[in-house]
């Protein structure tokens, strides 16, 4: 079965500190970022207005993963197969649509209480990226923003839901011990509609941010090197 989803378009996080998530946009990761109209911060990686959306909240956490598709009817079989599976399914408020550049959204949650958005029909800006330290790129386009890796538990229910119900292929299986005496934890690397090694993965852990990580690509190795040396810094 073919994956549902075309690729990670976005994610969505909350922060405290707005200031800190630019100081960190800019100088760390080398994305450029703008004020959104509803008071938070777009992070733009590419020719999109945004790929990270930062909200302001009472918590620091990681909010939503942003899936996109093809078009209206894509859009309709992701919601008939969430439908099937007896998954609450929400259409997205106008407001929420217009905010994510998006022509038509839905949203749910998974069975590990992850938040996910799924749209088709970008309506955004095209503005050239210009990284304001002198990052090369970013690899997006067909392939998405990234990968992001999230909290699954209950896991085998949450790794057949991604599976079963949505149709992601399976990269590579990954389980490690953090400890001698700690239970072995399986990870799982999840390939969308697109050429991507994997754009979610599914680990078997708690997070109370709501995220273990999220990756974004950049076009030379030379930029990873810098990266590395600023975070270091």
């Amino acid at each position: 079965m073919a994956c549902k989803l075309d690729a990670l378009a976005y994610i969505v996080v909350q922060s405290t500190d707005l200031a800190k998530w630019t100081d960190y946009a800019e100088q760390i990761l080398g994305a450029s970022s703008a004020t959104a109209p509803d008071g938070g911060l777009y992070l733009k990686l590419d020719d999109r207005d945004y790929r990270i959306a930062v909200v302001s909240g009472d918590e620091d956490r990681y909010l939503a993963s942003g899936w996109q598709v093809a078009d209206a009817s894509a859009l309709d079989e992701v919601r008939a197969a969430l439908d099937a599976a007896g998954v609450a399914v929400e259409s997205a408020p106008e407001a929420i649509v217009a905010a994510r550049r998006m022509s038509g959204m839905i949203s749910f949650t998974d069975p590990a209480g992850n938040r996910h958005e799924v749209g088709y029909g970008y309506t955004g800006g095209n503005q050239a990226f210009r990284s304001p330290i002198g990052v090369a790129g970013f690899v997006t386009g067909e392939m998405g923003m990234g990968h992001t890796v999230l909290p699954a538990l209950p896991f085998d229910e949450t790794f057949a839901f991604f599976t079963d119900v949505l149709g992601f292929g399976v990269s590579d299986e990954f389980d490690f011990q953090p400890g001698p005496d700690a239970p072995v934890v399986r990870i799982r690397f999840l390939h969308a509609g697109n050429p991507r090694h994997h754009s979610l993965a599914l680990a078997e852990m708690p997070n109370p941010a709501g995220c273990v990580h999220a990756m974004v690509e950049v076009t030379s190795m030379t930029d990873v090197g810098k990266a590395h040396d600023r975070m270091q810094q």
